[in-house]
C-alpha cells in the first residue's frame, strides 16, 4: 500500500522566510543539521506552536515509505523514500515486543530521490534511482530510505544503503551510481547511519563497521574501506581533522598519526 508522508514548512506569526533570506548558515545539509548538534540559528519568527493547518506554508505529499529527514540547500528541499507497487504492512506505532520481520517485503520496490521548491512545495525533479524486489528485509518500525541524504553544496550524495549510493547535480542529473549488495543484518534491522560530506570527502557506513571513504565530487572514486569489525548503525561525525565513530561498545576517534600528517606535508 503506498502511503504518503507529510513535509510541512513552518512559518512564524511575523512572516514567512523565503529563499531570497537564505543565507550559508540557513542550510541544512545532513543529518542532524550543519555542525550534527540538531541546533539551528535562533530565528524569532520560528513558530513555537502549529497543526495540520496553522502555521503552515504548504504541505507536500511524499509518496511511500521513508525515515530520512529533509535536507535543505538554497531554495531546494531533497527527500528520500521508497514506494511499493504492492501493499505491505507499514511503520506501526507504540511498543516494539520482539515480533520481528524475517521476510523482505513483497513486490516491485522503487527507491526515489524527491526535489521540491521551498518557497512553494511544488516538485522541482524526481528520480527514480533504482527498481527491483527487496533483497533484505526490514525492521517492523524502519522502511527501506531510513538514511538521510548529504550535500557538499554542489553534489546532492543520496544513500540507500541495501541499494546503492548514489549523486546528483542539482538540477535532478544522475551523475553517478555506485551498487551496494544488500546484506542481512542484526536482528534484520536494516541499513541505518547517513552519509557525511566533508573537505571534499563523503564518508559512509555499513552495518558491519566497515567505513567507505569516498571522493566527493561528480565521478565515483573510493579512496578506501575501513573495518571495525562491530555493529554499527550510528552516522559518524566529523570535526575539524577528526572523525567519530560509534559501534556497538566503543567511540573511535580517528585522525591521522604526525608521522602520517608530516608525509602529507611534503607531498
Amino acid at each position: 500500500m503506498n502511503r504518503s508522508l507529510l513535509l510541512m514548512l513552518l512559518l512564524a506569526a511575523a512572516g514567512s522566510v523565503m529563499p531570497h533570506d537564505i543565507i550559508a548558515d540557513d542550510n541544512w545539509p545532513r543529518f542532524r543539521g550543519p555542525n550534527a548538534d540538531g541546533v539551528a540559528a535562533d530565528n524569532d519568527r520560528l513558530p513555537v506552536t502549529w497543526n495540520k493547518s496553522k502555521n503552515v506554508e504548504w504541505v507536500a505529499d511524499v509518496p511511500g515509505w521513508g525515515w530520512a529527514c529533509p535536507i535543505l540547500w538554497g531554495d531546494q528541499v531533497f527527500v528520500s523514500t521508497v514506494v511499493s507497487d504492492e501493499e505491505n504492512d507499514g511503520p506501526q506505532k507504540g511498543l516494539y515486543l520482539g515480533q520481528g520481520v524475517r521476510t523482505p517485503a513483497k513486490g516491485t520496490h522503487h527507491w526515489m530521490v524527491y526535489c521540491y521548491d521551498l518557497k512553494t512545495g511544488a516538485v522541482r525533479w524526481k528520480y527514480e534511482a533504482h527498481t527491483g524486489q527487496p533483497k533484505v528485509p526490514r525492521h517492523p518500525k524502519s522502511t527501506y530510505a531510513s538514511e538521510t541524504p548529504t550535500t557538499d553544496g554542489e553534489r546532492l550524495y543520496v544513500l540507500f544503503g541495501d541499494v546503492g549510493l548514489y549523486c546528483f547535480d542539482y538540477h535532478g542529473k544522475q551523475l553517478w551510481s555506485h551498487e551496494i549488495e544488500p546484506k542481512k543484518t542484526f536482528f534484520d534491522y536494516g541499513a541505518a547511519a547517513s552519509p557525511w560530506a566533508y573537505n571534499n570527502r563523503l564518508f559512509f557506513l555499513s552495518e558491519d563497521g566497515d567505513t567507505y571513504v569516498v571522493e566527493a565530487g561528480p565521478e565515483f572514486k573510493l579512496l578506501h574501506s575501513n573495518s571495525l569489525d562491530e555493529l554499527c548503525l550510528s552516522t559518524p561525525a566529523v570535526s575539524k581533522e577528526k572523525l567519530l565513530v560509534r559501534t556497538a561498545s566503543k567511540l573511535y576517534c580517528i585522525t591521522k598519526s604526525t608521522s602520517q600528517q608530516t608525509q602529507d606535508a611534503a607531498e
